[in-house]
């Protein structure tokens, strides 16, 4: 008899998202990418996933302090967790290979701006 292993994925469990930290580990559960723009807003870049209503609603709520905690390279809202970890800074909590991207972003809008 063969027994189909179902998966409960995190889009099917109902979300209620209210604090920023529970936003935040939603967020790192879901591997969501935050891009932020110069109108300093932050956007979640998800492609081919349809996230719910409730994390689109905490994210507007929130989105000065994400907007914050990007602009610091907080480790909290760091892309990739798992490769990045062993370069976050234990006492200030940013992450050092955030910092080196946003850096050469910096620069090479620049240059861009430049030509």
């Amino acid at each position: 008899m063969n027994k189909q292993k179902t998966m409960v994925t995190s889009a099917a469990r109902p979300t209620r998202l209210h604090s920023l930290d529970s936003l935040l580990a939603e967020i790192a559960l879901r591997r969501l990418i935050l891009v932020a723009d110069e109108s300093c807003r932050v956007e979640i870049w998800s492609p081919q996933c349809k996230l719910p209503i409730s994390l689109h609603r905490a994210f507007f709520k929130h989105n000065a302090m994400l907007y914050r905690l990007m602009s610091r390279c907080d480790k909290a809202v760091c892309p990739s967790r798992d490769l990045h970890s062993r370069h976050w800074r234990t006492n200030t909590g940013v992450c050092r290979v955030c910092v080196r991207l946003d850096k050469s972003l910096v620069v090479s809008e620049s240059r861009r701006d430049a030509a």
